[in-house]
């Protein structure tokens, strides 16, 4: 029997309906409810269902007398018995056990009718119950849930719990609380989703059950993906289809790696999203009550892959089967779910440019969700505005954004709904010619997402994350540029380059990593202690059939205890920011540039051009742009568009150095002070590099650290603010994970992009001759980390390079005046190499300030 529209399939009784006697085992499995009686424990059994038990009892006998037949097939299946109680009496070798059965009529028409004439407010339920069998009373409930207003749905289920409960019906009470829980985070309802877990997780611990674990945990990875905590819903959903497969139900298994799927979608992940879901679409969905939920989730990652531009996506097949979605459901009275199908109908037409089409979907979206303010409400909101946008319809737009952004309870629990919506806003506001409130938007729309990079604490999920919204980005930055606002758009643009930098620096371990060992303990014993509150408060749940009086005293309580630890959460956060303080940078003004100083930014097809005392101009045509004569340029180029030719041409009359972003151009350098560091040969492998390392400690009158002596402690302890950090050795960097850039040194160890970021050494200048040392994969590499710790320059390679190679443009910057002034005798090496035919220049890149 169905347990409503999160539940799925039948709860299969497994370890947790098990009851042993000393000398005789028994397990009964395929009932659809346990319900605790006098003497024991219930099991009721729905038409056509039929009792299975394992046992090594060898005799049974039923009471009252029963015509079943029994097979013997990894244990004991009867036919079913016609409706009523029965007690069934297993024996062996003179030990005895009493099982109670019952059998009825299946009550998923009880509950029908219930929900047929029961179309009524969550406050009229009582009287819609009255004189309701005890037996019958759950699934009268569960009817009576079905039909309140979606907004109600959550509060009826879960005092379907507690009735269920109070009867004696435990496994009715944890399907009712799944339920309640699935429904309030349609409505939104977020704060009520915490109590309802820790009431099922209290239920799991009295009676272990691996089938409703996954179901938990299956709602739960909805919920934190919902809020935007894509690492905890990973886990939790892994954890899902682990316990569906060992409960015996594949297809709930199935359903897990699909949302998996999604997750990995929303993460930025598309190429792993699309790997689970065409394995997903695969599985089995024995088991599952509505397979339809799985083909979505399938569709869905195919459509947002899509709308990402990867390649491979059929469109035809894609619209015919959200097309299919759409009728399906609503034939299945379904109205919500062919809601849910037809905006994502209207999104795939909005993408494609068929605006028609998509208005068409969007109204039909609208009619079918009945006014129902859920999840996918905002969603309607969004692709409302997003129509007008495409329209030109700036004012229509700005009020959907603005729908978007007027729940307080949205905007604080998904802030990536805050974010798309302020990202809209600004275009919308754009489109009508109000600069003030799109900069004010855009400012917000930063905001959310900065916070929403730094709830990852894996650096992948962040790459992914940030790169994946760059392509709304994009899009907003392009519509900046078609409304000739160039300015705002290389703002958005430049914070959108600068924003992965300043997730790594707001990174909890790259802070923590900041403090004194004893400061550090005593900040994480203070977080423990506000994380076992937190878990304390959670599995505070209102008490069972409570008075109203009773009820509002514990919501009181409560509240107290969740300000106080929200007060407890601010105190440890400004906690560390005193302790260990986020970098404070001014932004980047062009009117800092001196009139022949230049900025050049790419930016996805884009270039920018900001040069001091003129206006911003922004085109394709980066040549172009370029032409006027500068004495320094400062290149801002993730993608590395800039050719080797073109990076020549412009080294023949100014100097180019490369930066992360133009927000990178505001950061304070520490005074320098001491001599030179020099790092040679850490791996004891590389000869040419030994050989360069003490010939330039004693040209420039260094201190070296060669071969097993250069290990991280004592690098570390002599790298801050020396006016040069030279390393000659292996730079290692990884194509599928550019933040675990390092450096190779002795006795196994490296020094990676994480803990620059912790320790900041600021050194003046940085020379990195290894491979690879300058290549930015993401935005990401070892340049960028030794700029974001405080260098001024780094010297860098942007491929591998030969060890004699590196070692001879090397010795042309310094000989040059590399140390004194890196900028010009870059530029002084480039043109002496090429003068003499040595390619070898075109491998290295100079990062950090421009000559002043």
């Amino acid at each position: 029997m169905l347990r409503g529209a999160s539940c799925g399939l039948l709860l299969l009784c497994a370890a947790g309906c098990r009851r042993e006697a000393p000398l005789l085992e028994v397990q009964v499995l395929g009932a659809s409810a346990v319900q605790g009686v006098d003497g024991g424990e219930r099991y009721w059994f729905d038409a056509p269902d039929a009792p299975r038990l394992i046992t090594d009892a060898t005799t049974f006998s039923w009471s009252p007398a029963a015509e079943v037949t029994s097979v013997v097939d990894g244990g004991v299946v009867f036919s079913r018995p016609a409706d009523g109680l029965y007690a069934l009496t297993l024996r062996r070798d003179g030990a005895t056990r009493i099982v109670q059965l019952g059998f009825r009529t299946s009550v998923s028409k009880l509950a029908d009718s219930f929900a047929a004439r029961a179309r009524v407010n969550l406050e009229s339920t009582r009287a819609a119950l009255e004189g309701v069998a005890p037996e019958d009373w759950p699934w009268a409930c569960l009817g009576v849930a079905r039909a309140v207003p979606v907004g109600e749905r959550s509060e009826a289920h879960a005092r379907c719990a507690e009735g269920a409960e109070a009867r004696g019906f435990f496994t009715e009470a944890v399907n009712r609380r799944l339920a309640a829980i699935y429904w309030a985070r349609r409505a939104r309802q977020y704060g009520q989703v915490p109590a309802l877990i820790s009431r099922v997780q209290r239920a799991l611990e009295q009676r272990p059950d691996p089938l409703t674990a996954a179901r938990l945990h299956y709602q739960q990875g909805l919920f934190f993906a919902g809020s935007g905590q894509l690492r905890e819903a990973t886990a939790v959903l892994q954890q899902s289809a682990l316990e569906a497969e060992t409960a015996g139900v594949p297809g709930e298994a199935t359903a897990a790696r699909a949302y998996l799927a999604v997750v990995s979608s929303e993460a930025g992940r598309h190429a792993e999203a699309l790997k689970l879901a065409a394995e997903a679409e695969k599985g089995s969905t024995a088991g599952l009550a509505d397979a339809r939920g799985v083909r979505s989730n399938v569709t869905w990652v195919r459509l947002r892959a899509h709308t990402r531009g990867l390649a491979g996506v059929d469109v035809p097949s894609l619209r015919e089967e959200l097309t299919r979605q759409v009728t399906e459901a609503e034939t299945a009275g379904a109205r919500l779910d062919a809601s849910n199908y037809a905006s994502n109908l209207a999104w795939l037409e909005l993408f494609e440019g068929r605006l028609a089409a998509s208005q068409a979907a969007l109204q039909k979206a609208r009619a079918l969700a009945d006014g129902a303010q859920t999840v996918e409400a905002v969603f309607l909101d969004w692709l409302d505005g997003r129509l007008a946008l495409a329209s030109s319809d700036g004012a229509a737009a700005v009020r959907a954004f603005q729908r978007m952004t007027g729940d307080p309870l949205d905007a604080e629990r998904v802030p990536e709904s805050s974010w798309r919506a302020q990202l809209g806003l600004a275009e919308a506001w754009l489109l009508q010619g109000n600069a003030v409130e799109a900069t004010r938007a855009l400012a917000e729309a930063r905001r959310s997402l900065s916070s929403q990079a730094r709830g990852f604490g894996d650096p992948r999920e962040r790459v992914s994350f940030l790169q994946d919204r760059r392509t709304a980005i994009a899009d907003a930055v392009r519509a900046f540029v078609k409304a000739g606002k160039c300015d705002l758009a290389w703002r958005l643009a430049d914070d959108a380059q600068a924003s992965l930098a300043r997730s790594f620096e707001a990174d909890r371990r790259v802070r923590l990593a900041q403090l004194p060992p004893k400061a550090r303990e005593a900040f994480e014993a203070a977080e423990e202690r506000w994380s076992n509150e937190r878990e304390a408060l959670l599995a505070d749940v209102a008490p069972s059939l409570a008075s109203v009086k009773e009820l509002e005293a514990w919501k009181e309580r409560r509240a107290a205890r969740y300000a106080a630890l929200s007060d407890e959460a601010t105190r440890l956060a400004a906690s560390l920011d005193a302790q260990a303080p986020l970098p404070t940078r001014p932004a980047f003004e062009p009117s800092s540039l001196a009139r022949d100083e230049a900025l050049l930014e790419f930016f996805d097809d884009l270039a920018f051009f900001v040069r001091g005392g003129g206006p911003v101009t922004c085109g394709r045509d980066a040549g172009q742009l370029t032409k006027s004569p500068l004495r320094s340029l400062v290149v801002v180029d993730p993608a590395g568009r800039l050719s080797a030719s073109s990076l020549r041409a412009l080294l023949e009359h100014a100097s180019v150095t490369f930066v992360p972003s133009a927000a990178w151009l505001t950061q304070p350098w520490a005074p320098v002070q001491g001599a030179p560091l020099v790092i040679g040969d850490p791996r004891r492998d590389l000869p040419a590099a030994r050989d360069e390392a003490r010939a330039l400690s004693k040209q420039l009158n260094g201190e070296l650290l060669e071969g097993d002596a250069a290990t991280l402690d004592a690098i570390t302890a002599r790298w801050s603010s020396r006016p040069l950090l030279h390393f000659a050795g292996h730079g290692r960097v990884s194509a599928g994970a550019p933040w675990e850039a390092r450096l190779d040194l002795a006795k196994g160890q490296s020094l990676d992009f994480e803990l620059l970021l912790a320790r900041r050494p600021s050194p003046g200048l940085v020379v990195l001759s290894g491979c690879e040392t300058g290549r930015p994969l993401d935005g990401i590499g070892l340049a960028e980390g030794f700029l974001a710790a405080g260098a001024r320059h780094v010297l860098a390679t942007t491929v591998e390079v030969k060890d004699e190679d590196a070692r001879r443009f090397v010795e042309r910057f310094y000989r040059l005046g590399g140390l004194e002034a890196p900028t010009e005798a870059f530029r002084l090496a480039v043109k002496e190499a090429d003068a003499a035919h040595d390619e070898s220049w075109s491998q290295w890149r100079l990062f950090g300030a421009p000559a002043r």
